[in-house]
């Protein structure tokens, strides 16, 4: 379960695929646009020809959108977000009923829309000026494909299929109008993709906050805040996740995890990896749930079995388990490292809520209470003029030295007292 973040593909790759999978097993594209840039309204549903002239950036006459666009001529139209749910999830999600399938679905994207606002928050800046290396805050818009599927590959019994994989591409327009000025501007895109792991663990913590809510429980939390869903056991796992299998076992002829080489294991998943069905997917969930009873698994009852809507959390309890686990952090983030950046740290909040049942929005509040405690003090800003702290273990005496080595936008240093 991770967030990856690359150059989106063309622009009709997302609505091709939206049309492949229009009224059957996917569903249509949705806008963020809280702020309703270019008159995108939030929430609505993605149409070809709006999310076309905005990847393209141009307006409704085919005007450039940009200032100067002999400049952008090579510019990267969006950037793709993918937030992929982890595998147990997307096997509930594929077993389940229409009503829990739909549940599921809503809880993937509430917790997508909230990894999106944390971004719009902490990560949207258009470039402005000479080289670009004077920065605005701005909005972002962006399309959300939810898609139900992996690429197809051979299971341990030797059958063919896509595996159940719940993910959804967040389609970020590398446009945004600079409030100042009403000018329009290319988003930095360093600082989207420095951002990809805060991004990563505040998904992880929407999502596992969602399928709490819903009565599920959450366990094998694991690094990033990654997790599964009690109940599904690591060998289903393990079957129904052959696309990694796949990549896994060449990953280990070259004598590495993904882990180790995220580079490689990426150019190893686009060079081995099978066509889309180039046509409307039929019974994918019949091919799941054949495969599931083949493990023993009872599918007419395997999803809703694993909830229990009427349960009451131990409100006391998970803010206990989330005032341990933040008072961990100092000794935790200086172990390695004597700088750490804004980022990590709100990544490192949002990845401690995982399991506690707790909201999304919490890492926000938690981060300001860090701060505000004078746990962390800001010792200077980055070459853009953005705050940097620093985080040491000391006795409590503060510090005014400052760190003058250039860091990406949006990052923070601090210093534990």
């Amino acid at each position: 379960m991770v967030a990856t973040w690359n150059p989106a593909a063309s622009a009709s790759y997302y609505t091709r695929q939206t049309e492949y999978y229009l009224g059957d097993a996917e569903p249509a594209g949705l806008w963020y646009a809280p702020a309703g840039d270019f008159g995108v309204v939030d929430g609505a549903q993605v149409e070809r020809e709006t999310f076309e002239q905005l990847y393209n950036a141009v307006d409704a006459d085919g005007q450039p959108l940009l200032d100067n666009i002999r400049r952008h001529k090579e510019r990267t139209s969006a950037f793709d977000v993918t937030l992929s749910a982890p595998r147990s999830v997307s096997l509930v999600w594929g077993l389940a009923t229409p009503e829990t399938k739909r549940l599921i679905e809503a809880a993937q994207q509430r917790a997508v829309r909230a990894t999106l606002s944390m971004l719009e928050r902490e990560a949207t800046w258009a470039r402005r000026g000479r080289n670009g290396m004077s920065l605005e805050k701005v909005a972002l818009t962006a399309a959300t494909f939810q898609h139900g599927e992996s690429r197809p590959s051979k299971h341990a019994d030797g059958r063919i299929f896509a595996d159940a994989n719940l993910h959804t591409h967040c389609v970020c327009m590398n446009i945004s109008t600079r409030q100042s000025d009403g000018t329009i501007g290319a988003l930095h895109s360093k600082v989207i993709r420095d951002w990809k792991m805060a991004a990563g663990a505040t998904y992880h913590a929407a999502l596992a906050h969602e399928l709490t809510t819903l009565g599920f429980d959450i366990d094998r939390v694991g690094k990033n805040g990654i997790f599964e869903i009690a109940g599904v056991d690591g060998a289903t796992i393990t079957y129904f996740s052959a696309r990694r299998q796949e990549i896994e076992e060449e990953l280990a002829e070259h004598g590495v995890t993904s882990g180790e080489a995220t580079a490689l294991a990426a150019a190893i998943a686009k060079a081995t990896r099978s066509s889309k069905r180039e046509s409307v997917s039929f019974g994918r969930e019949d091919v799941w749930r054949d495969a599931a009873q083949s493990l023993g698994l009872d599918t007419g009852s395997f999803s809703e079995s694993l909830m229990a809507p009427s349960k009451a959390r131990n409100q006391e309890a998970d803010e206990g388990l989330l005032s341990d686990r933040l008072a961990a952090l100092p000794a935790i983030l200086t172990e390695r490292e004597s700088v750490i950046e804004r980022r990590e740290l709100l990544r490192s909040v949002a990845a401690a809520l995982v399991g506690t049942g707790l909201p999304a929005e919490r890492a926000e509040t938690e981060l300001k209470r860090l701060l505000s405690q004078g746990a962390f003090l800001e010792i200077g800003h980055d070459a853009l003029g953005l705050p940097r702290r620093r985080c040491s273990r000391s006795s409590g005496r503060s510090s005014n030295r400052r760190n003058v080595s250039r860091t990406s936008p949006g990052t923070s240093s601090i210093r534990n007292r």
